[in-house]
């Protein structure tokens, strides 16, 4: 049976770039995620490559066992349907996983406009 993956934030949390203790806050040309704890230290990353470094970070924070976490076998796996593709093998063997690699690259996204 497929895997459900529920998008990581709401319509609303999208609208507002925030989620609870997390948000963004935009300070001049910078962009800053932001991670306040219940006390409400304050802690901020900003810029490009730090950003991104928080993501792969958050990634690898989520346990193994979650059908969310990108992995280097989905990797694989989607750099090896890509080959199936072209080729005309395997590519429905495949689908159920593409179509999750799809859901969980679509769930860290804001909603189309």
């Amino acid at each position: 049976m497929p895997i459900e993956i529920a998008p990581a934030l709401r319509s609303d949390e999208w609208q507002e770039r925030s989620c609870g203790f997390v948000y963004i806050h935009q300070l001049g040309n910078e962009t800053h995620v932001v991670v306040e704890d219940p006390d409400g230290e304050v802690v901020s990353v900003s810029g490009p490559d730090e950003v991104f470094s928080l993501m792969a970070l958050a990634n690898d924070a989520l346990p193994d066992s979650d059908p969310r976490k990108l992995t280097h076998a989905k990797a694989q796996l989607l750099r090896d349907l890509t080959a199936d593709m072209w080729s005309g093998h395997r590519a429905a063997e495949h689908r159920e996983a593409l179509l999750i690699l799809a859901q969980t690259i679509s769930a860290l996204l804001p909603p189309d406009a």
